[in-house]
């Protein structure tokens, strides 16, 4: 009894909408049976060649992915770092600053950052302010978290005597760091990197309140599409956005021998 239960809690909570997504970003306008004979392919060419905006929308949620999951894994290791290896009074507090950005709503750092960067910069005099930049910073500290969490996991499997041995043989931090800490923890950084790249890609609550012209996401670009009524679109553009997550963890999960991924 429990097995056919569960697949159908399945089917309804998660198929059933991707189908629905699937079909309606195949069919030539929203309302008509998706059936075969009214499946066109002409939505994707749409969002992908005549839509300028929309493929702007790609390429900027792509660099804002693929930018602040590798900014976020070495800030996130180095903290990591300070809180399971070291024994400083502060350490506590560092866990709890990075863990704030993704423990408060969404809307909440949005608004924060806008307060945070609407002037310029001091002493440079530059505004990131509706420019990608601060969306990229608020993804940052948005999902500093992931990094730091995937790393201390990974920096509690390895024993201290380890360091202690390197340290012995006159090995500097850095180079104890770099040669026998990097290569254990790799995995639970390529996992940090790959949990932060997953939701940067789709995020749509800090998006859009940060985005501006030109610097539009994927998440802002379906949510407008949807408003505005070009339903179709909007499918088609979501479609677009699963098989690039599904791409990438077919590429994550190759790279690390399945121990990555879902």
């Amino acid at each position: 009894m429990d097995c056919p239960i569960t697949s159908l809690i399945v089917l309804i909570t998660s198929f059933a909408p991707l189908i629905a997504i699937i079909l309606t970003s195949l069919i030539k306008a929203l309302g008509i049976p998706p059936i075969p004979q009214n499946w066109t392919l002409q939505n994707f060419y749409d969002v992908l060649v005549i839509n300028r905006t929309s493929s702007r929308a790609i390429r900027n949620s792509l660099i804002l992915a693929l930018s602040s999951a590798t900014i976020i894994s070495l800030p996130g290791a180095m903290i990591a770092y300070i809180v399971v290896k070291t024994r400083l009074r502060i350490r506590g507090i560092i866990n709890f600053i990075s863990s704030i950005p993704y423990a408060l709503p969404g809307t909440v750092v949005g608004v924060a950052m806008i307060l945070a960067w609407l002037k310029p910069i001091p002493l440079i005099g530059v505004s990131i302010y509706n420019t990608l930049w601060i969306i990229l910073v608020a993804y940052i500290a948005r999902y500093l978290a992931f990094g730091v969490r995937t790393t201390s996991a990974s920096l509690q499997q390895i024993h201290e005597s380890m360091e202690e041995a390197a340290r012995i043989s006159g090995a500097t931090w850095f180079q104890t760091f770099r040669y026998i800490l990097l290569p254990l923890i790799a995995p639970g950084l390529f996992a940090g990197w790959f949990l932060v790249f997953m939701p940067t890609l789709r995020e749509l609550t800090i998006s859009i309140l940060l985005w501006s012209a030109k610097n539009e996401t994927i998440g802002v670009m379906v949510f407008n599409l949807q408003e505005s009524g070009n339903n179709v679109a909007s499918a088609a553009l979501a479609v677009i956005m699963m098989l690039v997550l599904l791409l990438a963890n077919i590429i994550t999960r190759r790279l690390t021998r399945g121990r990555v991924g879902f």
